[in-house]
C-alpha cells in the first residue's frame, strides 16, 4: 500500500492593460491545489489506485484580449479581459490487470467553465466572446486494452470511452445532459521479417457541451512499413483518414 499526498499554494497577482480600449484589468488572490494518490498491488499483476486532484486553467492571453478577431466577413471572436480561471476538481478510480488490461472510473467538476459565448449585432453580425460559461460534472468510465499479443504476428489495442456531461449556465440557467461514446482500434500485423503493417479506426458519437452540438466524426487510417539494408532504410506508405 502506497500513499502519496501533496499540497501546492499560489498566489496570483495579473494587470492587464488594453489601450485600444482603455481597459485596466487587475487581479490578485490565492489558491490552494491539494492531490492525494493511494495505490494497492492486490496480488502480483493486480494494482488498484484512487486520486483526487484539484487544477486550475487560466485563460490565455488571445482569451483576455478584448480586439476584435475576424473569422470572415461576419464572423468574429473577440476575448474578455473580465474572464475568471477556470477551476477543477478530479476523483479517478483504476485497475489494471497485467501488462495489458486497464479499468478506469472518474468524476470531474469544474467551475467557470471557459468558453466560447455567441451573440449577434443588431445588423445580423455573430460574434463569440471568450467567457465564463457556468458548471460542468463529468462521470467517465473507460476499458483499455494495450498491445495484447493476439498472435504472434498480431497485436490489439482498444479504448472504450462512456462519458456523462452535466453543464449549466451560470447567466441563463441553461442545463444540457449528454451521454457520449468513444471507441479506438488499432492493429499491428508483422507477417515478415522487415515487414509491418499498422490500421487503426476511432469513433465519437455526438457531444453536446452548453451552447455547442458536434458532429459525430469517424477515421481510419493504414500505414505500411518495409525496412532494408539491415534496418537502415526504412520505405513507408501511410494513408490518413480513409
Amino acid at each position: 500500500l502506497s500513499v502519496e499526498a501533496r499540497l501546492r499554494v499560489e498566489y496570483t497577482n495579473s494587470f492587464g492593460d488594453s489601450t485600444s480600449s482603455a481597459q485596466q484589468t487587475s487581479r490578485h488572490y490565492f489558491d490552494l491545489f491539494p492531490t492525494l494518490f493511494m495505490g494497492w498491488q492486490a496480488a502480483e499483476k493486480l494494482n488498484l489506485n484512487a486520486s483526487y486532484s484539484r487544477r486550475i486553467d487560466r485563460p490565455g492571453y488571445t482569451q483576455l484580449n478584448p480586439t476584435k478577431m475576424y473569422v470572415d466577413s461576419k464572423t468574429y471572436i473577440v476575448g474578455n479581459p473580465d474572464m475568471l480561471p477556470q477551476y477543477s476538481d478530479n476523483v479517478n478510480l483504476g485497475l489494471m490487470a497485467g501488462q495489458h488490461l486497464a479499468f478506469n472510473l472518474g468524476y470531474n467538476h469544474a467551475s467557470n467553465t471557459t468558453s466560447q459565448l455567441p451573440s449577434y449585432e443588431p445588423d445580423g453580425t455573430q460574434y463569440l466572446t471568450w467567457g465564463n460559461y457556468g458548471k460542468t460534472n463529468l462521470v467517465y468510465a473507460s476499458v483499455s486494452v494495450a498491445s495484447l499479443p493476439v498472435f504472434k504476428w498480431m497485436q490489439w489495442t482498444l479504448n472504450l470511452n462512456g462519458l456523462f456531461t452535466n453543464t449549466k449556465s451560470d447567466a441563463t440557467g441553461f442545463e444540457r445532459n449528454n451521454l457520449t461514446g468513444q471507441v479506438y482500434t488499432a492493429l499491428s500485423f508483422t507477417p515478415g521479417k522487415d515487414w509491418k503493417i499498422d490500421f487503426d479506426a476511432r469513433y465519437s458519437s455526438p457531444i453536446m457541451f452548453g451552447n455547442y452540438y458536434i458532429y459525430p466524426s469517424f477515421s481510419s487510417n493504414l500505414a505500411v512499413k518495409k525496412n532494408f539494408l539491415d534496418d537502415r532504410l526504412t520505405l513507408s506508405l501511410r494513408l490518413d483518414d480513409i
